[in-house]
């Protein structure tokens, strides 16, 4: 339909027809002004202009028709991708397509424990060409990482900055399992960020928190969405702290208490004792002293005669 309509409108042209006609008309010799060879020349240059046109319209419809056959291409290839996704699930890699457009991938990298982004999600999307797997798609990342620019093309090997070492054996999976081991590394490339450590842990506890307010990744990825508040409803209850104690551990606590003090009571009061006791012994021994003295004084006269 799409051909016929433009094979109709090319050759309603009716302005070179014209200009032809009155062309004859005004060259044309005295011996040939008949109207069968008017008639004949105009058919001629009809014929000439209808085959320019339908060359024309071949080329738009061979072109549509490759296109389209590259796009069915690509949805099968796609198709056929998501189903080994679902079937065989990669590590700390989850992807699925658009509802909307297969062509539009979302997915969510896990930070690998051991690393300064292990408890961190981070959402991006994947953009494949109709021509996929024989021209690479576009990486972006929308969650804040410390290692890439959001929203920004990121430069790999295997996405569309690269066209010359794109391998049409790659696939979703392997194209992800790339960009999660190239996140780990610190090489600079087009769509990178240099961050300190403690940076990317931040980043990495707010992720989740982040993605969240996302509705397209609510949407997307549900599970994550209900991980997030289970992590809220711990963190409240944390928050409150542990329940009040009971009656008998309140009476436990008190004896402990009373008990401590009467501790801390006879140790004060020990020394008071001591200090009496001394007190009272101490003036036996001088008065005894001073007898003993007293004597040798009194006894010394008497030593004397």
């Amino acid at each position: 339909m799409r051909v016929n309509r433009q094979f109709s409108s090319k050759t309603s042209r009716t302005m070179p027809l014209a200009v032809s006609i009155v062309w004859l008309r005004l060259r044309a010799p005295k011996s040939c002004e008949s109207i069968e060879v008017i008639i004949q020349s105009i058919v001629a240059l009809a014929l000439q202009e209808l085959k320019e046109q339908y060359r024309v319209s071949t080329f738009v419809f061979t072109t549509i028709q490759s296109w389209e056959m590259a796009e069915k291409s690509c949805v099968k290839r796609l198709q056929k991708e998501y189903r080994a996704l679902c079937k065989e699930p990669v590590s700390h890699v989850v992807a699925r397509p658009s509802p909307n457009d297969i062509l539009e991938w979302h997915y969510v990298l896990e930070g690998s424990e051991g690393t300064p982004f292990a408890g961190g999600y981070y959402y991006g999307k994947i953009k494949f060409p109709p021509e996929y797997p024989y021209k690479p798609p576009g990486i972006s990342m929308t969650t804040p990482n410390g290692r890439f620019m959001t929203q920004k093309k990121i430069c790999l090997s295997m996405s569309d900055f690269h066209p010359e070492s794109w391998n049409p054996m790659w696939s979703v999976s392997s194209i992800l399992t790339g960009l999660l081991s190239f996140m780990m590394d610190n090489s600079p490339t087009t769509g990178s960020v240099t961050t300190t450590t403690k940076e990317k842990q931040r980043l990495a506890k707010a992720s989740l928190s982040f993605n969240c307010k996302n509705a397209t990744f609510r949407k997307m990825f549900p599970e994550y969405v209900e991980k997030y508040n289970q992590q809220l409803s711990e963190q409240s209850l944390s928050e409150q702290g542990s329940p009040a104690p009971s009656q008998e551990d309140s009476r436990r606590l008190l004896d402990k208490v009373g008990n401590s003090m009467r501790e801390d009571l006879k140790r004060v009061e020990t020394p008071k004792d001591t200090r009496k006791n001394r007190r009272q012994s101490f003036p036996t021994w001088m008065l005894v002293l001073l007898v003993s003295i007293f004597g040798i004084v009194m006894a010394l006269p008497l030593l004397q005669l």
